[in-house]
């Protein structure tokens, strides 16, 4: 899961430099400003300790999956069946050195 979230920033790197590039192309580099955010307050802690396949109905109906559930989808991962999620441990790495996460995300962590 944290392989295919890697694979997006990686899609995303790409096409900012395609554009960065058609800038530079275009001699306009000089007068171009290019503001870029990433992120929205640190990696999320919404999911389970196992991850999802549909952070939305997981979210929704509090159910996790299982990991036999999980493993039979690892193909899907990143397709258009799966609307997945990393596992929570992920979202600590992510946001490390900080030992926590945004408050809003927390709090929907520890209430489920």
């Amino acid at each position: 899961m944290m392989e295919v979230y890697a694979g997006a920033l990686s899609h995303a790197d790409y096409n900012i430099g395609r554009l960065l590039d058609a800038v530079e192309d275009s001699g306009q580099r000089d007068n171009t400003l290019i503001i870029f955010m990433m992120g929205d307050n640190g990696a999320s802690a919404e999911e389970t300790l196992q991850g999802t396949t549909n952070e939305v109905g997981t979210a929704a109906n509090s159910v996790q999956e299982s990991i036999p559930f999980l493993l039979s989808m690892i193909d899907e991962l990143g397709g258009p069946r799966c609307y997945n999620h990393y596992p929570v441990g992920w979202a600590h790495a992510m946001d490390a050195p900080m030992h926590s996460f945004p408050a809003h995300r927390a709090y929907a962590s520890a209430s489920r």
